[in-house]
């Protein structure tokens, strides 16, 4: 600060006056007639009438010396008044001397200090800043340059101290981000409150893209201003603070809690992060999170507490009529109930006057909720409380942009933008599919429009978009702009075609922008026919472009680009959501399909695993060869495979053997099992997708099926189809997809869901009151039953049989229910009602599985027992079964014609009655032949007569020759008591082995037919099913498989009576024990694993040795792998 001090002669020189103080007296004659005496005025100039003003006190004391002189002061002068001139003459010199003794000096300030200053008058800033000061008065002179006036100098430093310390200046930067809080009205109503004041002063000025608020004045008055000013702003500046709440129920219910225990409004948004499950991240001012954080620390207070209900039903039961139960408890406890769902995600239980269903499903949807504030609620104290503030939204962190792959049309989905390719050089919609179906979709008049745009050109530059607006137009298209992107064919990820249709793509996202369109629906632009672009490359192109414009653009308002996919190329999805995954796509992108969900990427190194049944299944992106589990899949084409597949790396580590021990199974099996070799595993399943991504679901279920059969408990799956399908997939199948979720349940015991009821109450002592309120109100309303169903052939069904099965339960999911093939029995377990109607519709399916299989059974009878062809003359040939079974039937009903397509469709005419056919387009004559192979082969004469059944069981007589041998035969090596011996007499199981055994005499001569009487244990329920249909190769490693996976019959009957193989009827204590007709056939030795038996010679791979044993030399266990190749002779039931 600049100090200048004036002594006051110089103040009297600069307005002209002279160095000594001169005057001009005037007198003043009274009149004569009133007597008053003459008044003398004398005039002193002032520099500033407040060079007066602090000498005044001084000058009033003077003047009591001098009596009646009065002295003034106007407008820059001292005025003395007296009526002698003697005293004005010696008052003038005094007062001059204390004039003169005024010290004056001018003070500097700040442009906003001076603005301040000038605002204010000067006898208020003088008695506000120096009223206090002991030796004397000191004033600011304001209008004439902020001038101190003082008797000393000491006074104008003490005064000059006192401005420095008692005015200050200063200024609030408020950032761009925090804008919106300075133009918000409680910001407004707090500076108009600030600018009421006397001793301050407000003023605001840009810096850049800040705004500096500047508040001068006295110094505690601005510092108070200043710090209510930073409180508001610091207490309303948006801030994140993460509040851990202990259990997710309290999160996913935070809306209905808080107005349930009535706790107050939360005035912050409240951010529920999916991962973490346990934690919220409150965002917004930070006095609206605290006052949030304090509400939701009532809230963590609460009581979580679960009750477990294992019965199958029970979610069902509280989703519909045990919601009274729910309501009738949280109203007697105060409580809040919630009924988690099968993901463990609890749903709010609501009146029928609250949201339905279907809303909470949709609004679960949502990225984006509000609080249930608007929804009816009755609450603890009865009331319903609808009137709570609608204020904050509880949200999930989100991503910029939504890139979704979807499956269908692209004419026929819904966004602001469809965005499709033009061939460059034929620029027609015609050329290409996409626009084919746009152009039907959207009819004549848009084709006009495409004219009028495009008129007649023949070819376009490649790279160009091309966008029509057909806003508010009836085209059929549910989209306000069609985009095309003229493309030119694929000449190579360096060639032009990439680069136009990177420009092209980029360009278009950047005019989506420019419209402000938020969707973008397009077709996947380059695979195909016209184009060319290997599929990989062409996603990769999207995802760059997508990547690029939302790093230029990061608050784009595209918020969704739907990539649409032909529903009939799953192999184009896969590749596109694999590619884009491996590309590690920004954070603002979310990579989904079509109903959100976000694709997950799996790492080499990790795996999946789910439990089925007893089976273990595990998906794994490890190396396969190094699994220790009992079995691996292998994908392969089991002809040639490439040095980086799977199946390179598990056959070079199995060995050679597997190799062809894994082509031999594959020409009978879609699914080959064979030996592990030399891997830690015990079994290969060997499989081929064959370049079908949807084989890949049947296969798995194949697999598993085969698993449960077979009696393993772990399977490890390796990305099936990854090489083969030249796709580089990562995970084309997850075991909680769809070839799991269908798959019946098997062999386990019943394991009924278990429904959660959380219980959130802040009565702790009442929480096992309530427990037991809600078991007793469940137990009291829901009355449970258990079913079992037997059925011998359990054992035998098919994968579509056990699915037809379970198609009873699509509608009752309540219900529980198992096939136990070990033991042929269903199990069924639920609410009584809903077992019953199961049960039902089990016998239903069923009956229709057994009329199913008794049809077929007659056909193959009927190709069997009775064979139709036909000849021309020159070669005969077979008709095919279901000609056969038709012309059978014909025959029968002895009709004379009938019409039937041969094998190759042509239609021919049939003359029964001549045994005469010809082919209605050629005219060709064909002569028919009809054998009766049951008339040619004869049943054995010691059977009883049939009557025209197909399986008739005889007891064999104890006293008879034939009861005496067989029982000789078992009592070699068992001495345990017969009960009976029955005879099996099936007539086709028998006209099959013959035929067999015909056949093997054929292929091996009449001396290596070698059939033998052999020994085999069974289960008592699987004896109907053996008298039946045989022994069935899926009984294979019920219980041994030491030797290979077929069907095990013993030398010696001891090795059957063991329990293991021949076990107790529970109810009659009986065991049984077939002796068996068995064409051993030429035979070597068995090893573990085997499906079938081996090749004889390399020279004819196909054929084969008849059957496996357990030695060379002697055998004494023989295993068959042919339905046809054993006949069960006799049944013999010991004790």
């Amino acid at each position: 600060m600049i100090l200048h001090l004036f002594p006051l002669q110089a103040c009297m020189q600069s307005t002209g006056m002279s160095g000594d103080v001169t005057s001009r007296m005037e007198s003043i004659t009274s009149s004569e007639n009133t007597g008053e005496t003459n008044e003398i005025q004398s005039f002193v100039p002032l520099d500033s009438d407040f060079q007066f003003e602090v000498a005044k006190d001084e000058i009033d004391a003077l003047c009591q010396s001098f009596q009646s002189l009065k002295v003034s002061c106007e407008n820059r002068e001292l005025i003395l008044s007296c009526n002698t001139s003697e005293v004005i003459k010696s008052a003038r010199d005094e007062i001059k001397n204390l004039i003169n003794s005024v010290e004056v000096r001018t003070i500097e300030f700040s442009k906003v200090q001076a603005d301040f200053l000038t605002s204010k008058e000067s006898k208020y800033i003088s008695d506000k800043l120096f009223g206090d000061l002991p030796e004397g008065k000191v004033i600011l002179d304001i209008p004439r340059g902020f001038r101190l006036y003082a008797l000393s100098t000491n006074l104008l430093d003490q005064a000059e101290a006192v401005l420095k310390n008692h005015l200050l200046h200063v200024s609030i930067k408020i950032k761009a981000d925090e804008k919106e809080i300075v133009s918000s009205e409680p910001w407004k109503e707090l500076l108009d409150k600030l600018m009421c004041k006397k001793d301050i002063k407000i003023c605001f000025h840009d810096n850049n893209d800040d705004l500096i608020v500047s508040i001068v004045g006295f110094t505690e008055e601005v510092k108070k201003a200043k710090k209510e000013c930073e409180d508001f702003l610091y207490q309303r500046k948006t801030v994140k603070e993460k509040l851990f709440l202990e259990d997710p129920i309290l999160i996913e219910n935070i809306d209905d809690l808080l107005k349930w225990f009535n706790l107050g409004e939360i005035p912050a948004n409240v951010q529920i992060s999916k991962a973490t499950g346990q934690t919220v991240t409150l965002v917004g001012p930070r006095v609206e999170v605290e006052k949030t954080t304090f509400v939701l620390q009532k809230l963590k207070k609460k009581n979580v507490d679960i009750l477990c209900i294992n019965k199958y039903g029970a979610t069902h039961y509280f989703n519909n009529q045990g919601k009274t139960l729910l309501d009738d408890t949280q109203k007697k406890f105060g409580c809040r109930v919630y009924l988690c769902d099968t993901e463990n995600k609890a749903e709010g239980i609501q009146k029928a006057d609250e949201l339905g269903a279907k809303d909470r499903k949709d609004s679960n949807k949502k990225e984006v909720r509000k609080h249930a504030s608007d929804n009816k609620e009755t609450h603890k104290d009865g009331t319903s409380s609808s009137s709570q503030k609608e204020k904050n939204l509880v949200e999930t962190q989100r991503p910029v942009l939504q890139l979704m792959l979807s499956f269908g049309n692209l004419e026929n989905k819904k966004a602001k933008a469809m965005v499709a390719s033009l061939l460059s050089t034929k620029p027609d919609l015609e050329a290409m599919n996409v626009t084919k179906g746009i152009k039907n979709k959207a009819g004549n008049k848009f084709s006009h429009l495409f004219s009028a745009v495009f008129g007649c050109q023949s070819s376009l530059q490649s790279g160009q978009h091309f966008p029509m607006e057909i806003t508010g137009k009836s085209y059929s298209l549910d989209c306000d702009y069609v985009i095309f992107i003229s493309c030119q064919t694929w000449n190579g990820p360096d060639g032009s075609s990439c680069k136009a249709l990177k420009k092209g793509l980029s360009e278009t996202l950047e005019y989506c922008q420019t419209k402000n369109l938020q969707s973008v629906a397009m077709s996947v632009i380059g695979p195909g026919k016209m184009l060319q672009y290997p599929p990989e490359a062409a996603a990769r192109i999207i995802g760059e472009v997508v990547q690029s414009f939302v790093q230029r653009v990061p608050n784009t308002c595209v918020k969704k680009i739907e990539l649409v996919i032909p529903t009939e190329n799953e192999s184009l999805y896969y590749v596109c959501r694999e590619t884009l995954l491996e590309m590690n796509l920004d954070d603002r992108i979310s990579l989904c399909n079509e109903d959100g969900v976000i694709f997950h990427k799996i790492s080499f190194g990790e795996s999946s695993e789910v439990k089925i049944g007893n089976l273990s299944l595990a998906l794994t992106y490890n190396d396969i060869t190094k699994e220790s589990t009992e079995a691996i899949v292998n994908s392969t084409n089991f002809s040639h495979w490439n040095k980086n597949t799977v199946a390179h790396a598990i056959f070079t580590a199995a060995g050679q053997h597997i190799i062809g021990a894994a082509q031999q199974g594959a020409s009978r099996e879609k699914v080959v099992m064979t030996v592990a070799g030399n891997l830690k595993c015990k079994y290969i399943m060997h499989c081929n997708c064959k370049q079908d991504i949807a084989n890949i679901s049947v296969l798995v279920k194949e697999i598993i099926i085969k698993c449960e059969s077979v009696g393993l408990r772990s399977v490890a799956i390796p990305a099936i189809g990854t090489e083969l399908l030249t796709l580089r997939l990562k995970d084309p199948w997850i075991p909680d997809n769809d070839a799991i979720k269908d798959l019946p349940t098997l062999q386990q015991p019943l394991q009924p869901p278990t429904t959660k009821l959380v219980i959130v109450t802040d009565q702790k002592a009442k929480v096992n009151e309530i427990k037991s309120f809600l078991e007793r109100g469940f137990q009291n309303e829901v009355k449970y039953r258990k079913e079992q169903i037997e059925q011998p052939l359990l054992k035998t069904f098919s994968l579509e049989e056990i699915e037809m099965l379970f198609s009873v339960l699509n509608d009752q999911i309540e219900v529980g229910m198992i096939l136990d093939r070990l033991k042929n029995y269903i199990f069924i377990e639920g609410s009584e009602k809903d077992v019953v109607d199961v049960t039902m519709k089990v016998h239903t399916n069923l009956s229709a599985i057994m009329t199913a299989r008794l049809e077929m059974a007659t056909k193959e009878r009927a190709g069997l027992l009775v064979q139709w062809g036909y000849s021309d003359g020159k070669t005969s040939k077979p008709f095919t079964i279901n000609v056969s079974q038709l012309l059978e039937d014909n025959y029968q009903a002895r009709k004379s014609n009938v019409t039937i397509n041969l094998e190759n469709g042509e239609k021919t005419l049939v003359d029964l009655r001549a045994m005469k056919a010809v082919i209605e387009a050629t005219k060709q004559k064909l002569t028919v032949i009809r054998r009766d192979l049951e008339a040619e082969t004869q049943c054995p004469l010691h059977w009883d007569n049939m009557n025209g059944l197909l399986l008739k069981i005889v007891e064999v007589d104890p006293n008879s020759e034939e009861y005496e041998t067989v029982k000789c035969n078992f009592n070699k090596t068992v001495n345990l008591p017969i009960k009976k011996i029955e005879r099996i007499q099936n007539r086709y199981q028998h006209i099959a082995y013959m035929l067999r055994k015909h056949y093997i005499t054929e292929k091996n001569g009449p001396c290596h037919v070698n059939e033998k009487n052999l020994f085999h244990g069974t289960a008592p329920q699987s004896c109907h099913s053996i008298n039946y249909s045989g022994f069935s190769r899926s009984f294979a490693g019920q219980h041994a498989a030491a030797f290979g996976n077929g069907v095990y019959f013993a030398e010696n009957a001891s090795y059957s009576a063991n329990q293991t193989y021949s076990p107790k009827d529970p109810n009659t204590g009986e065991r049984f024990i077939y002796q068996a007709k068995v064409l051993v056939g030429r035979h070597t030795k068995g090893q573990s694993g085997m499906r079938h038996p081996p090749s004889r010679t390399q020279n004819d791979p196909f054929d084969y040795y008849d059957s496996l044993t357990d030695t060379i030399i002697n055998p004494t266990m023989f295993v068959v792998f042919h339905d046809d190749q054993v006949y069960p002779e006799y049944l013999i039931t010991f004790t």
